[in-house]
């Protein structure tokens, strides 16, 4: 979800998305995320086992972060 994301940003879990959109919304513009970089983010949760909280691991137990990271350096090279 997208609270998921911003959130993610904020901690330092996600990197920034270099897509960004004008918006008449007060708070600024919007940040814009390539159905490439979602659907690796989703594919990355799956290997690193962080879907399901109760079976799952925690973020901070696994290279998700990293692994974003790399996804989306590749992505801002397309």
């Amino acid at each position: 979800k997208a609270n998921t994301l911003r959130a993610w940003e904020r901690e330092g879990i996600l990197p920034k998305s270099i897509f960004k959109k004008p918006s008449a919304d007060p708070r600024g513009v919007r940040r814009m995320y390539s159905r490439v970089m979602v659907e690796g983010l989703v594919r990355i949760a799956k290997e690193e086992k962080i879907f399901f909280p109760d079976k799952g691991k925690r973020l901070t137990e696994t290279n998700f972060t990293e692994k974003a990271v790399q996804l989306f350096k590749t992505c801002n090279q397309i």
